[in-house]
């Protein structure tokens, strides 16, 4: 009688364990509001020697990956990749550059090269090319674009000038 009572036990503890765990499982695979593919176009510096700067973000759950392209007037355009992680805290996301990639970009056919540069950051930088890697930004979604708030100039404020990236969905 006692080992039924130890038999049913176990496969009650068991069963628990079961259902307990797929129900964790489906929380974490639950996509956030900002998962996808996005651009924006950026204008940095001033007239007559602004650059616009094309920005493709890609974020899921927990990790981003950032590709922006550097084309200077006189020099081969260059296409960097920064990839991390994404730590979210309501409408917060910070984001943790794990690997940074330069590659060669050719104007006349579009195409990206393997990366001639892979480095491991080893601490946080000031960001002064205006993406969002190493930093924390707050986000909304409206009218179907992605809103990014960066303190780039760290003052607490959010809506400085160039504070606010708005980002369109890319259609795959």
């Amino acid at each position: 009688m006692k080992a039924t009572s130890i038999i049913k036990s176990g496969l009650f503890f068991c069963l628990s364990a079961v259902i307990f765990s797929s129900c964790s499982k489906e929380d974490d695979t639950i996509p956030a509001p900002y998962n996808g593919k996005w651009e924006t176009t950026l204008t940095l510096g001033t007239p007559p020697n602004e650059i616009q700067h094309h920005y493709i973000l890609e974020l899921d759950n927990s990790s981003f990956k950032e590709g922006f392209l550097f084309d200077y007037k006189y020099q081969t355009p260059e296409y960097n990749i920064w990839e991390g992680r994404i730590n979210a805290n309501g409408n917060s996301l910070t984001f943790d550059v794990t690997t940074l990639k330069s590659c060669y970009f050719n104007k006349a056919t579009g195409e990206i090269s393997e990366p001639f540069s892979i480095k491991k950051p080893s601490i946080p930088h000031h960001d002064v090319y205006g993406t969002v890697s190493y930093e924390t930004a707050t986000y909304s979604l409206e009218n179907g674009q992605l809103i990014l708030k960066v303190d780039w100039d760290e003052d607490g404020s959010f809506d400085g000038k160039d504070e606010i990236l708005i980002y369109t969905r890319v259609a795959e």
